[in-house]
Parts: structure tokens; sequence; C-alpha cells
């Protein structure tokens, strides 16, 4: 009986996972190898159950799901080989409508930055330097770090602090826009003696066949997220405020041929971990090297 209930578990779970893949698997580019394993199907699982009870809500968003690489099944003979990682871009709906809320200004958002940056020298110079090792962690992510987390197109990504320049209040007249360049690239921003480059991020990371879906840039852009010494400006829809991550709560790619921004994943935030400095890469090799 236990059996075939684990069976019947196991066939509705793969199929879920099918009909996601299916649906979006324009980036469905890095394909594991072998079958997953425990820990693979348990996060699978979790996931799967959260797109099911969603789809009966309202709305819809976009979030970005991570498959971790796990060891290789005891029964076999062969060594340990690591598992690609499998990105998938799920599309479930809003439990329910966010609140209303007065946004906060640039100059009170780079307050807070300023605020954390302080707090964690503080807690450095009170002598807690403990440091862990956590697979696929970079140096940034030895302890427990902050990050900022922001929404492109209802897609949540979370930034680390050590990666951010400021931030500014969305301001269509003040861009310049840069005609024959790609798509995403919306203008040119002149900031303290710099000209920033800014990116519309949900142009270059939703799949074309869902552009659609999303408003124009135009309509739902409020502010801009300063990386790389202030030359690129990521444009984005809202900023939530800024988050303690433990290093060992991520799901860190440790194959990051591709998307090489994609640090990892947040399964209980529901989110995306962005390498800043690697983004700021990927943006002078080109669109290829952002999407691929």
């Amino acid at each position: 009986m236990s059996s075939r209930n684990s069976t019947l578990a196991q066939g509705q779970i793969v199929d879920a996972s099918s009909a996601l893949n299916d649906y979006f698997d324009v980036l469905l580019q890095e394909v594991t190898e072998s079958q997953p394993s425990v820990e693979g199907r348990r996060v699978s699982e979790e996931v799967n159950s959260a797109a099911v009870a969603s789809a009966q809500q309202e709305g819809s968003k976009f979030v970005i799901e991570e498959e971790s690489s796990s060891h290789t099944d005891e029964r076999s003979s062969e060594s340990a080989v690591e598992k690609s990682v499998v990105t998938e871009l799920v599309e479930v709906c809003d439990q329910s409508q966010p609140e209303c809320v007065e946004a906060a200004s640039a100059e009170e958002l780079n307050d807070q930055l300023d605020g954390a940056e302080v707090d964690e020298g503080a807690t450095e110079s009170e002598g807690d330097n403990a440091e862990y090792y956590v697979e696929g962690a970079p140096d940034w992510a030895r302890r427990p770090f902050q990050a900022l987390e922001f929404s492109i197109a209802k897609l949540k990504l979370v930034i680390p602090l050590v990666h951010l320049f400021g931030i500014l209040d969305w301001d269509q007249a003040a861009l310049t826009s840069m005609p024959g360049h790609s798509k995403h690239f919306i203008g040119v921003w002149p900031n303290h003696g710099i000209n920033s480059k800014i990116v519309d991020v949900a142009e270059m990371m939703v799949p074309q066949r869902y552009q659609h879906k999303i408003e124009p840039w135009q309509k739902r852009l409020t502010k801009v997220v300063l990386i790389d010494d202030s030359v690129w400006g990521l444009a984005c829809d809202e900023i939530m405020g800024v988050v303690t991550l433990d290093p060992r709560e991520v799901r860190w790619r440790c194959d990051r041929t591709h998307r090489p921004w994609l640090a990892g994943t947040l399964i209980e935030h529901m989110s995306a971990l962005v390498d800043g400095d690697q983004f700021a890469v990927s943006l002078l090799q080109g669109e290829e090297s952002v999407t691929a």
C-alpha cells in the first residue's frame, strides 16, 4: 500500500514537472544526465505543490526555480558526479493582492543601504569573524550577508549589497535614448559625472513568447539599481528592501557555464540571487551571455 501511494505521488510530481517544463521549454537549456536525487525530488514536490495551490488564485508572477546539485545514488557503483543545474521560469499566481503602501524614495533607500553597511562593519569589529564553507558559494558569501530584494515584471531578484552602488528614482526625462542598440538598452542617464547605461532586465530575462504579458517599461519602472561603479543601471518595477541571507539557505550553482550571473536561488523567498559583478560582465559581452 505504501509503495503504491509512493508511486502515485511520484507520478503526480512528474506530471506537474513535465507540464511546467513543456510550458517554459525555452529556458530549459541545462539538462541533468541522471535521475534527480531524493533531495531533488523533495524540492520539486515543494515547488510544484505551491504552483498547483497558487493556480487557483488570480494574477500571475514569474518565479525562477533552480534544482540543486546532489550526490549520486548510493546504489550506483560509479564515482559521484556533480549533476547539472536545471533552471526553470515558473508562472504561478499571486495568492493575494499586495497592500497599497507608499513607495520609499531613492534617498530613503540609499540611507537604508548606508545603514546596512555600517551595521555590517560593526559586526566585524565585534570580532564575529566566524566563517563556514558552503559548496558553490563565492567569497562574499562565507558568512551571512545583506542583499537588496527587488522585482522586475513580477520576477523577484536579490542582489548582494557588495555589488550595489546606489539607487535612483525613475525619471524618464533624465534619459537619453540610444538608437541602434539592443531593445533592452533603454538609454543613458547622467549621474555624478558618469553616463550610466540603463537596461530593462525584463526584456532580457523573460522569453520573447511571453513578452506580451509584460507592461511596457514606460508604465512599470519606478527605480534604477546601480552596479559596476554605476556604469550600469538595472531598471526595476519595485524595491522591497534589504534582507539578510544565510549562505546555507541558498541553493548555489556549482556550474555557471550558462547564465553565469545567476549565483543561486532562494526557494523560501521564491527569488533568484544575482551576481551583480558577473551580470555587468554579461552586459558587456552582449545579450546572449545574459539569456543563454
